[in-house]
């Protein structure tokens, strides 16, 4: 009986550092672009039966995709809207084109300027079997099992990654720009961080003009001088 416990050494596999601005999404990609093929019919002559076939490709973006957007607030604490997508080659399926497998992370967070945040849980399992053997004689019908052995190994992969945002240039409030203002008659502000405030703005309707007896001439303040009324 062969109890053996291995656990293989992590590696980093990029260090990307993003500048980009407020609302402004910032993207990074590592890996491969494979083409995968894409098969259209179209008529050979107009009105024709026959079709002829036409091939395109389309490339697949294979590894690590990144997209961050951030929202800044005004206590320098940044959210970030995350979109982590991880591919690979899984095999081959229907006419050797290639199978993808995909893991894939949408999600937002808030964080303190310098925080640092662990996304963790993208396992892919993958099995595979391996022939050991003398080589040629393991490959032998019958007596190949006596010079080799078939063996099922499961690989098991996960992924971490760590965020952690850094304000470059903040917003300058001052406390002026945290009080509240009115817009329009009837509008509800408040301060950040405080409670809602009414502000209500009276309107006073205007008197309309009394009508004027024929021939009568109108009479106007003392500081507004007289004008002819049109006949």
């Amino acid at each position: 009986m062969r109890l053996i416990e291995s656990d293989t050494s992590t590696r980093i596999l990029a260090n990307p550092h993003l500048r980009t601005a407020d609302g402004v999404a910032a993207t990074a990609a590592f890996g491969e672009r494979v083409p995968v093929p894409v098969t259209t019919f179209s008529p050979i002559a107009a009105g024709g039966v026959s079709q002829q076939p036409i091939t395109s490709f389309n490339y697949e973006n294979i590894g690590v995709n990144i997209e961050i957007t951030p929202r800044i607030h005004h206590n320098n604490e940044v959210s970030l809207a995350l979109d982590v997508e991880i591919s690979n080659i899984s095999g081959t399926g229907f006419g050797d084109l290639p199978q993808f497998g995909n893991r894939k992370i949408v999600t937002s967070i808030r964080l303190r300027d310098g925080e640092t945040n662990i996304l963790a849980g993208l396992i892919r399992d993958d099995e595979r079997e391996v022939l050991e053997g003398v080589p040629g004689f393991n490959r032998i019908p019958v007596l190949g099992r006596l010079f080799g052995r078939n063996k099922t190994e499961t690989q098991e992969t996960d992924i971490i990654l760590t965020l952690t945002p850094h304000v470059i240039r903040g917003m300058e409030l001052e406390e002026n720009d945290l009080l509240p203002f009115t817009v329009g008659r009837d509008v509800t502000s408040s301060l950040i961080g405080g409670s809602p405030v009414q502000l209500q703005q009276q309107v006073q309707p205007q008197q309309q003009p009394r009508a004027l007896a024929p021939g009568q001439q109108p009479v106007f303040p003392p500081s507004q001088p007289n004008q002819p009324v049109p006949r």
